[in-house]
């Protein structure tokens, strides 16, 4: 430093710092700094996690190589509006969102996995990422258009990035990605992106490298096309609330006593997903409804055989 600036060498006849030595200790000052904000954002990012589930809400997180189509997948799923640009680490922070139209399945998009993360900032990384990965299921993306040759790559760093760097899991080369004795329990849906980009031979050859990874069979879909979107939400539901039920909501015997039905409805839709719904001439409502088995046995219990299971 005193060489490039001013031409100032270290004089050893005193015990004053020289200049050097002053940079690294304000260097030094501000990485321990960072490093003390990071923690308090990571704590606090650990407690609203907290919150969420014991609210009763299900975080569906999104990870993948960077560039991936995650940032267009949330936009798609729930609406809310984020950064989506055709490059390296357009999104650099963790975004939580709501799948549309139902309260209880929170969305997490974050910053995209790279071949060798520099382990100065693994930490850095492992907070951002937490979002995402501490969820109920993981969706690892991938790009459908990518050859072959490079989709492998990209599915073998999200591999290490998720489970050996992140979570400690000491994996061989082989596929599956998870086991039964494996301590990280996310369930994992891979999702093939940008088809629309994509050829028909292309396309399988993607789906032909996804199976000799040994992985599940991949859900081909487009964010701007639309196509497979529904697919895809129905996959994320089931698996989260099981089969939607069908529910008819029983009238009052006593309208002045007992509650009315559009109470029992609007419970439900703060409780789950409501796909169909139909006022019968009799006052009573049919209703189709993905939620948790825990949310309907709260509302069960509650109605005093109002709400009936068809």
């Amino acid at each position: 430093a005193n060489m490039q600036t001013t031409g100032e060498r270290a004089g050893y006849g005193a015990g004053g710092a020289t200049a050097l030595q002053a940079v690294m200790d304000n260097l030094n000052g501000e990485l321990a700094t960072l490093a003390k904000r990071q923690r308090r954002h990571a704590n606090a990012q650990s407690e609203r996690r907290r919150q969420r589930s014991r609210s009763g809400a299900q975080t569906v997180g999104l990870a993948g190589y960077t560039n991936a189509g995650k940032s267009s997948l949330f936009l798609a799923l729930s609406g809310k509006e984020v950064l989506v640009e055709d490059k390296l680490f357009s999104t650099l922070e963790t975004t939580i969102g709501r799948l549309e139209a139902s309260p209880r399945v929170l969305l997490a998009d974050t910053i995209g996995f790279i071949d060798e993360l520099p382990n100065a900032t693994l930490e850095a990384f492992r907070a951002t990422l937490s979002e995402a990965l501490e969820c109920d299921l993981l969706l690892i993306l991938a790009d459908a258009s990518d050859s072959p040759l490079e989709l492998e790559r990209k599915l073998f760093t999200s591999r290490r990035e998720v489970f050996e760097r992140l979570f400690g899991e000491e994996l061989d080369d082989d596929f599956p990605w998870r086991n039964d004795e494996m301590s990280v329990k996310q369930q994992i849906m891979v999702v093939l992106t940008k088809i629309d980009k994509a050829n028909p031979q292309q396309l399988e050859e993607a789906k032909a490298t996804v199976a000799a990874l040994a992985l599940p069979e991949p859900i081909l879909i487009s964010s701007h096309s639309g196509e497979g979107m529904e697919i895809l939400k129905d996959r994320i539901l089931f698996y989260l609330f099981g089969p939607p039920l069908q529910l008819l909501i029983l009238p009052p015997e006593d309208y002045a006593k007992e509650r009315a039905v559009a109470g029992y409805v609007s419970d439900l839709h703060n409780a789950g997903l409501v796909t169909d719904y139909l006022l019968l001439d009799d006052g009573s409502v049919e209703m189709t409804i993905w939620v948790s088995q825990a949310e309907i046995a709260k509302l069960l219990a509650k109605s005093g055989s109002r709400i009936v299971i068809k």
